[in-house]
């Protein structure tokens, strides 16, 4: 299996009638370990089996010389070659074409894969914000939670879907931090039931560190919803970009503190209804590529607004 993949993927990798190969490589050892813990976890929870190590790895190509210079100026000729034998590659987002020239020196392409199919639509900006993820350290829905804390966000409600080992850890800070009345944690959710939330929230709070690409994000956009990334948040932050002509108040791209994070909650959560429709054309640097925002454009253009609350 390649390095990078999705959450569903890993999940039909690990199915009880595959058990595939999950190999890590191009990745700092701390995400790796994420990835590969995730593989047991769903093994486990799921399949009710526990993950052999024959099923996991980390793929480190190792060359030894008495310096680092020395060993890259070694090694460098032969990675090329191999590498060289490719025509052209090509990968999901400038996050993991900057990691591969950082690593090995392997030029690359960008090429963002379109969203999933699924019958993504819109219907209302409703009362609450949605995040959607596997529950990690990465995907960092803790600094939602402390935004949320923030005086600037108070009574900002929160939907959380998703499983994970930090169910517990995200629960219990909800509740330290008094805004558990505000917190619902959906757990699973089918198709259906999140494209049913990504058609009637206010908008999608996405701050993961360092993803690869983020389908999440893309999948907000076809139901145009405004999304709120951090500016280290990798793939996600290539996708949204930061300010707008046309709303100039509404940033999405913010740091990775409460402060800001509260901040643009809240703003999100006042802003006008049509300005969330023109933000989200005019942001999403995606739909430069696959259109998606003229779609929205043209949609929203026949009735001269955004589509009314049902």
């Amino acid at each position: 299996m390649p390095p990078s993949v999705s959450n569903e993927t890993i999940e039909w990798a690990a199915h009880p009638d595959r058990k595939y190969l999950y190999l890590q490589n191009f990745n700092p050892f701390s995400a790796a370990v994420q990835y590969l813990n995730y593989y047991r976890e769903i093994a486990r929870t799921r399949y009710g089996y526990d993950a052999t190590s024959a099923q996991l790895g980390f793929g480190a190509p190792v060359y030894i010389a008495d310096t680092d210079e020395q060993a890259m100026a070694e090694a460098r000729p032969h990675i090329e070659h191999l590498f060289n034998k490719m025509q052209r590659r090509y990968v999901i987002s400038g996050t993991v074409q900057a990691r591969l020239r950082r690593f090995g020196g392997i030029q690359s392409d960008v090429l963002y894969p379109p969203p999933p199919k699924r019958d993504y639509r819109h219907e209302s900006y409703g009362n609450y914000l949605f995040g959607v993820s596997r529950l990690s350290p990465l995907k960092r829905f803790d600094l939602v939670l402390r935004a949320l804390a923030e005086p600037v966000a108070a009574g900002i409600r929160f939907v959380i879907a998703g499983e994970g080992a930090e169910m517990e850890r995200l629960k219990d800070l909800a509740v330290q931090l008094g805004i558990e009345d505000r917190v619902k944690f959906a757990g699973r959710l089918s198709d259906q039931e999140m494209i049913d939330h990504f058609a009637r929230c206010r908008g999608v709070v996405f701050p993961p560190f360092n993803e690869d690409y983020g389908f999440v994000t893309v999948e907000a956009f076809m139901c145009g919803r405004p999304v709120i990334t951090c500016t280290d948040s990798g793939g996600p932050s290539e996708l949204v970009r930061d300010g707008v002509e046309l709303v100039p108040s509404l940033t999405h791209i913010v740091g990775h503190d409460g402060d800001s994070l509260g901040g643009m909650v809240a703003s999100l959560m006042t802003f006008p209804e049509h300005g969330l429709v023109v933000s989200v054309i005019s942001n999403i640097s995606y739909a430069d590529t696959f259109g998606v925002g003229v779609k929205i454009a043209q949609a929203f253009a026949e009735h001269g607004r955004a589509p009314a609350r049902k």
